[in-house]
């Protein structure tokens, strides 16, 4: 215990309190090295020590034990026994000297080396909260994750393993500073790793260590604070009006307001810089600028989504009509929809309809779209009245 409060490592050598003799891991966790490289890959694969992977396999399996204990699945457990996994767990956990003391030390070495010391303080060798070492943990995860760089430039260590590192670091910062600082480095890595809800983000850290008994409450007012910040990038920026010096003939305005990335995705766009949509899926949102180079796009005579994709139309199934398909995902094709020919009646109902309010009143050709090409140069408001009951509403 004074080794943990003092972040050092223990001067004597570890003693059972049910055989009162020196013990190993191997004595009390069952596994071989094929089974640590079986669970634990993700960490070899980063190049970490098989001694440090071995311990952490050790927390993963006494986490597991504690919660089978919490749920009621062990009947008449030895808690000479569970002590005796918790100290040996945490007396080589802190047996392994820091980097800097080191030479040649894997760069993740040392971040993995803390997070796992906050996760026993918290979880496995549970401390007092006024006595617990967080504080110092967290600055020192922070200083050794900034020295790494960017999350982005971390493309040996699985994502997983980064979103483990920086929620625990985080949960470790409450009251501090540091704990912003974790917020931005968390959402950065929640976009990249499509995490978008808290389960999602669970289900990843109980892939390497978690317990939820002792871990939820935590996690999830960190999670409130990352979503609070990944509300907040997205918030909805004036879109400016075109001109009369445009060299565009005709384009609906609201072209303007949708993103690259939603535009080819086809899907809403909640015109913000950068949209939900792109946040959430870590792509970089981006807006048309010059639209001199785009060309004038109508309106169908009839809405593509009353027609059925191209897939169902050959094979004449009823089509859900959405981006893909019911019926094409379940085939595994390539949903898409084929471009729609107005019908004459369609033309001639479009025909029809009537200028709007301003080119009425200026008695000017209008193009009657939405806004019409004479609303579009001069910059005023194009308004319609109410269609005949005749004109289908999608035109």
């Amino acid at each position: 215990m004074n080794a943990t409060l003092t972040l050092s490592r223990p001067p004597f050598p570890f003693f059972s309190l049910s055989t009162g003799r020196i013990q190993d891991l191997k004595d009390y966790f069952v596994g071989n090295s094929n089974d640590v490289e079986r669970q634990f890959r993700r960490f070899r694969e980063a190049g970490l020590p098989a001694k440090l992977v071995e311990v952490l396999q050790a927390m993963k399996i006494y986490t597991s034990t504690l919660e089978k204990y919490i749920e009621g699945d062990i009947s008449g457990p030895n808690p000479r026994m569970i002590c005796d996994q918790r100290n040996l767990i945490q007396y080589h956990l802190m047996s392994f000297p820091p980097a800097r003391s080191l030479t040649g030390a894997n760069p993740f070495y040392e971040v993995c080396r803390i997070s796992a010391i906050i996760y026993s303080v918290g979880v496995t060798f549970p401390l007092p909260g006024a006595g617990a070492p967080f504080a110092s943990l967290a600055r020192t995860l922070k200083t050794e994750l900034q020295v790494l760089g960017p999350c982005c430039d971390w493309p040996s260590l699985d994502a997983n393993i980064l979103v483990w590192l920086l929620t625990l670091g985080g949960i470790a910062a409450t009251g501090l500073s540091e704990r912003k600082w974790f917020v931005v480095a968390l959402a950065r890595q929640a976009r990249r790793a499509l995490l978008c809800q808290w389960q999602e983000l669970k289900q990843a850290l109980k892939a390497t260590l978690w317990l939820d008994s002792a871990c939820d409450r935590a996690g999830e007012q960190l999670w409130t604070e990352v979503m609070a910040l990944m509300s907040a990038t997205t918030e909805r920026q004036p879109v400016p009006m075109l001109t009369a010096n445009s060299h565009v003939k005709a384009l609906y305005q609201r072209d303007f307001c949708i993103c690259q990335q939603c535009r080819q995705r086809k899907i809403k766009c909640d015109k913000g810089n950068p949209c939900r949509n792109c946040v959430m899926g870590g792509f970089n949102c981006s807006y048309v600028k010059d639209a001199g180079n785009m060309t004038l796009q109508r309106l169908p005579g009839v809405s593509r989504r009353e027609q059925p994709c191209h897939k169902c139309r050959q094979r004449k199934i009823k089509c859900d009509k959405q981006t893909p398909c019911r019926n094409c995902v379940k085939d595994r094709s390539v949903c898409f929809y084929a471009p729609v020919r107005a019908s004459s009646t369609a033309q001639h109902m479009v025909r029809k309809q009537p200028p709007c309010q301003q080119c009425r009143q200026r008695q000017i050709k209008c193009s009657k779209q939405s806004p019409c090409l004479s609303c579009l140069k001069s910059g005023c408001v194009c308004t319609y009245e109410q269609f005949p009951h005749d004109v289908p509403e999608q035109v």
